[in-house]
């Protein structure tokens, strides 16, 4: 099957934030879904939480644009978030992770639903997943201990896709790749 790959440049500021949401108008009409404007929205949320995610947390390099392919593979749709971060830090380790901490899951990052779990999946990969909480058995005080500034746009993208990974490359920086497979309209 073909892959069509498109790339978008766009420079570090929140100001470009609508840019990057209305590109899903480029994007949608590559897939054939049920529910054309719930995906699209849901495809907004995503680009916009992962935009503004490299913005934040990429402050050292912030003089480069942010690179973000789309790989078009139908159903598939691939996201890769390019920028020149340190990677994320897992276990108070930035990538290349030491080899002990490989093959291993640790809860990343707790919100109030639920963690987001990174597992290392070698010494420059970490898969990203969502463990949710039994609301049930939490009272509302547990819950809301577990309210950070900031998290839930992570929570977010991941349980609105398939895969979250992040990718650590010496010398050429980190990606953050999204992939998303699309349902067939029925």
């Amino acid at each position: 099957m073909k892959t069509n790959k498109i790339k978008l440049s766009v420079p570090p500021d929140l100001k470009f934030t609508a840019t990057i949401e209305n590109f899903v108008d480029v994007i949608m009409p590559h897939f054939n879904v049920q529910n054309r404007v719930d995906m699209s929205n849901k495809l907004r949320s995503i680009l916009n939480e992962a935009f503004v995610n490299v913005i934040r947390h990429s402050k050292e390099n912030l003089d480069e644009n942010v690179e973000i392919l789309f790989e078009i593979e139908k159903p598939k749709l691939v996201i890769d978030f390019h920028d020149q971060g340190r990677g994320i830090q897992v276990q108070g380790h930035f990538p290349p992770y030491p080899d002990e901490l490989k093959s291993n899951s640790f809860t990343f990052q707790k919100t109030i639903d639920g963690e987001v779990v990174a597992h290392i999946e070698d010494n420059n990969t970490v898969n990203l997943s969502f463990r949710e909480y039994d609301m049930d058995e939490m009272s509302a005080k547990e819950m809301l201990k577990n309210v950070k500034d900031g998290g839930m746009g992570l929570s977010l993208i991941i349980k609105l896709v398939d895969r979250v990974r992040f990718i650590y490359k010496e010398g050429k920086g980190n990606r953050l790749e999204i992939t998303k497979t699309f349902e067939p309209q029925k």
